[in-house]
């Protein structure tokens, strides 16, 4: 088990993947339609 430092910056990576594959999931969606 990692500090909390580096517990923080492991989640906000994580949740910043989490948007950019959304987006990219968007894009590929809009561009079927």
């Amino acid at each position: 088990i990692c500090d909390d430092d580096e517990w923080q910056t492991y989640i906000s990576g994580f949740m910043e993947a989490n948007k950019g594959k959304r987006k990219l999931i968007a894009k590929m969606r809009s561009v079927e339609l």
